[in-house]
């Protein structure tokens, strides 16, 4: 087994530590296929469920990566937005804010009250970039918000990848219980 980095042991640690309900954000210029690789095969055991809203790329993309990454992509509900190549449910545009979050708390809400439950339902969003594209900080931040909440009243485990330097880190900031800054 090959040695693990110092971002990767960072990374399963600030998880370890922490009580599922929660949100966590990580800060870091590492990529984030590879940061979303690592939390799947973290976060992704037999009776979990993630919600990946994926705005860079289609659904059918991050699937075949993660499958070929070893982790099970029926666990994962996706949530397409702007690509009609699509596994999951579908978005026209990352402006539609509203609609995406929306489509995330419908997935977490169908997720929490399935029988059986999971054990622990994920959400993982890593699409800032985009965002930032269609709408501005204050509506991106408005959206965090209105978010984290919805999915705290479901249990739902929320994880945040954000590059250094962000503007938006200021706005989610106040919504995360623990910041972690991966090098």
């Amino acid at each position: 087994m090959a040695k693990k980095e110092a971002w990767e042991e960072k990374l399963e640690a600030g998880i370890a530590e922490r009580d599922m309900i929660q949100t966590l954000m990580f800060i870091t210029e590492i990529d984030v296929l590879k940061i979303d690789a690592k939390l799947g095969h973290i976060l992704l055991g037999k009776n979990s469920k993630w919600i990946f809203p994926v705005l860079e790329r289609p659904s059918t993309y991050y699937s075949e990566f993660l499958g070929k990454k070893g982790l099970e992509t029926s666990n994962i509900f996706f949530i397409d937005v702007g690509t009609n190549y699509r596994k999951g449910t579908y978005i026209d545009s990352p402006g539609q804010l509203i609609e995406l979050k929306r489509e995330v708390v419908a997935a977490a809400d169908a997720l929490a009250s399935s029988s059986p439950r999971p054990e622990r339902i994920v959400l993982v969003f890593s699409s800032f970039v985009t965002l930032e594209l269609f709408s501005d900080n204050r509506l991106i931040g408005i959206f965090i918000h209105e978010l984290t909440l919805a999915l705290r009243q479901l249990g739902v485990y929320q994880v945040f990848v954000i590059a250094p330097g962000d503007p938006l880190i200021r706005y989610l900031a106040p919504v995360m219980d623990v910041t972690i800054t991966l090098v």
